[in-house]
C-alpha cells in the first residue's frame, strides 16, 4: 500500500487508527483474535436505545442485540459529526476513557477549527457476533465489526478540495461496550482493530 493511500485511509477512519485497544475500568483488557467466520448481519440504523435489556446467549455471552444500540449510535453520531462538523452527540455515544475515542473526536474537532468540513467519508458497518463478555452481565462486552469507510473529500474554508480518498475496504474492529455513568447506560468503552 502506498504511503499517500495508508494516510488516506487512516486520516478520517477515526479510531479505526486504532493499533491498540482503549478501555476504562476494565479488569481484562486483552482482545480477542478470531475473526467472523460467516458474513455479518447488517445492522439497521433505527433510532438506539443506550439502556438496552441484557440478553444472553447460550453461552451465558451477551446476545449481540443487546449490545447493538450502543455501537450503532456510536457510529451513527460518528457519520453526523462528519455531516454537521459538530461533535457534541458523538461524546456522549462513548465513555471518556476510551482513548481512540477521545482522540478521534479530538481530531474531527481540530480539523472543523481550521474551517474544514467533509463530504462523504460515511462508516458503513456490521456486526457479527459478542466475542465475550468480561463479569456475567454487560459490565464489558465485545463484539466483532467490520467497518469500512465511504469515499471522502475535505474541503476548506472557500469549499476546495484539501484531501480526498477513495472507500477503504473492510476492517475487522473490536468495540467494547459496558454500562457506564450514574444512569449505567451502555457506552463504547474500547474500539480497535
Amino acid at each position: 500500500m502506498q504511503l499517500t493511500r495508508l494516510r488516506a485511509f487512516a486520516m478520517p477512519l477515526f479510531a479505526v487508527c486504532l493499533l491498540s485497544a482503549c478501555a476504562s475500568d476494565t479488569t481484562e483488557t486483552t482482545s480477542p483474535t478470531a475473526s467472523p467466520s460467516k458474513p455479518p448481519a447488517t445492522a439497521t440504523s433505527a433510532p438506539p436505545s443506550r439502556t438496552a435489556t441484557a440478553t444472553k446467549s447460550a453461552q451465558g455471552v451477551p446476545a449481540l442485540s443487546t449490545v447493538m444500540p450502543a455501537i450503532t449510535a456510536y457510529f451513527d453520531e460518528y457519520n453526523k459529526a462528519m455531516a454537521t462538523s459538530s461533535t457534541t452527540k458523538f461524546r456522549k455515544t462513548f465513555d471518556k476513557g476510551c482513548i481512540n475515542c477521545q482522540k478521534e473526536a479530538g481530531r474531527l474537532e481540530a480539523t472543523f477549527a481550521k474551517g474544514q468540513k467533509y463530504r462523504g467519508g460515511e462508516l458503513v458497518f456490521s456486526c457479527a457476533k459478542v466475542e465475550k463478555g468480561i463479569g456475567g452481565s454487560l459490565s464489558h462486552v465485545i463484539a466483532t465489526c467490520s467497518v469500512h469507510q465511504r469515499a471522502w473529500q475535505l474541503l476548506d474554508e472557500g469549499g476546495s478540495q484539501a484531501d480526498s480518498a477513495a472507500a477503504s475496504k473492510p476492517l475487522a474492529v473490536y468495540v467494547q461496550v459496558a454500562r457506564k455513568g450514574p444512569d449505567k447506560a451502555l457506552l463504547v468503552t474500547g474500539i480497535a482493530a
